[in-house]
């Protein structure tokens, strides 16, 4: 099986990328699958690399990165360790007592070595395939259960090979910040600061491309068409920080949520990738597009599971490069039940006023609704207080690592899986 080289030669240029990004770059959010959770890497608005990590009884951390020069990297992290950055070893690095590779470890971290290399078919397989891994320097080795490899590493190819797209995509500029969550004060812009502010745009005339309004309680919306068809509805509500939150389902079956502020000055076309989260749990990630300088969106396929997140959520954070948006999702249960009929109701419609061809056979049914069936109940606001929800991971200092204790840099004691 050669799905990885196949995967990668089909979408690499010239990209290469060193080590020693690690510490350099913004994180966002890519996937979750068993114990490993992934994370995509970005360097001045550029994707970087991805990586997945998971952690074991003993305190450490196995990480797997790749990179789009089709360079890997296995590491190591343990909050106790004290190593000094920049020392290098040799290391033998075996699956299930053979061995794959020689490679040269490097301290990235005092707390987190890693081994970088060539990879290829074979190397990623018997990671994929493999049951225990051991790395080796000195005659002290580290052995690591590699339990739920075999989907992870595939969800990590699918990660880079999805940031080598967004590259290929991204206009050559540089991505600028994610709008912070606080009202923009004068002299400031979204993408920068230091540049006096213009007075803000005259409000936006009534479309007459609009129809079926409705509204459920701080929600309005309603359904769009271009040239007589029908394109999405879209919903808002506005923020006492001037922002305005705006989540749209489009005919094909897209979804999109966007935020908009009188006072930004966003260069249009712009795009940057964003992170989405509910009631601190990671929804997903998408690229965000400048739409207009007052207004940002990003665009992706509908996810039932994320479509529930957000339904039943209390509140949404956007966040991109250690900034942070944050709306609460009151009223949200039942807007999106509005939303999601104005979107069924329109395209019914088009399709009741739409002649017959004489020609044809019989139109076939309409595609399944997507977020159809038995709908989860919302939460009981008479009920019992909720237990707070988890820390933001972007905001919440880390955590005080407990006291340094000399360790070889390769420990003895054997790794058991989490």
């Amino acid at each position: 099986m050669k799905v990885f080289g196949f995967a990668l030669l089909a979408l690499v240029g010239s990209f290469a990328v060193s080590s020693d990004v690690m510490a350099q770059t913004n994180k966002v959010y890519a996937f979750s699958s068993g114990n490993w959770t992934g994370t995509a890497y970005y360097k001045a608005g550029r994707f970087s690399h991805c990586q997945m990590s998971a952690k074991y009884r003993n305190g450490s951390k196995l990480i797997f990165g790749l990179e789009p020069n089709k360079s890997m990297s296995v590491g190591v992290l343990h909050p106790s360790w004290n190593l000094k950055k920049g020392n290098t070893l040799q290391v033998r690095i075996s699956i299930d007592n053979r061995t794959a590779l020689w490679s040269t470890a490097k301290v990235i971290r005092p707390q987190h070595i890693a081994a970088f290399f060539k990879a290829n078919s074979r190397i990623y397989n018997m990671m994929r395939r493999g049951r225990r891994l051991a790395i080796e320097a000195g005659g002290t080795v580290l052995k690591y259960s590699l339990r739920g490899t075999s989907r992870a590493l595939i969800r990590l190819l699918d990660c880079t090979v999805s940031g080598i797209r967004y590259n290929n995509r991204r206009i050559a500029a540089p991505a600028p910040p994610v709008p912070q969550p606080q009202p923009p004060q004068p002299g400031n812009r979204v993408f920068g600061a230091g540049t006096p502010s213009v007075p803000p745009p005259p409000p936006r005339p009534a479309l007459p491309n609009r129809k079926n309004l409705f509204k459920s309680g701080n929600w309005k919306g309603a359904a769009y068409y271009k040239k007589g068809k029908f394109t999405h509805c879209a919903m808002s509500a506005r923020y006492k920080s001037g922002s305005k939150l705006i989540i749209g389902l489009e005919r094909s079956k897209a979804m999109s949520i966007g935020v908009t502020h009188p006072q930004w000055r966003m260069t249009k076309g712009r795009r940057m990738g964003v992170n989405f989260s509910v009631d601190g749990r990671p929804g997903l990630s998408a690229l965000a597009k400048v739409i207009s300088p007052t207004h940002y969106a990003a665009f992706f396929k509908s996810n039932r599971e994320f479509f529930e997140m957000i339904r039943n959520g209390k509140t949404l954070a956007i966040s991109f490069g250690g900034a942070s948006q944050k709306f609460k999702l009151d009223g949200m249960y039942g807007a999106l039940r509005e939303l999601l009929r104005c979107t069924v109701a329109a395209l019914d419609a088009e399709k009741a006023l739409a002649p017959p061809n004489p020609f044809s056979t019989p139109a076939p049914a309409a595609p399944p609704n997507p977020f159809s069936g038995k709908p989860v109940a919302p939460p009981n606001p008479f009920g019992n207080k909720p237990a707070a929800p988890p820390a933001n991971p972007f905001g919440a200092p880390p955590a005080a690592p407990p006291a340094t204790v000399p360790l070889p840099l390769i420990p003895k004691a054997d790794e058991n899986a989490a």
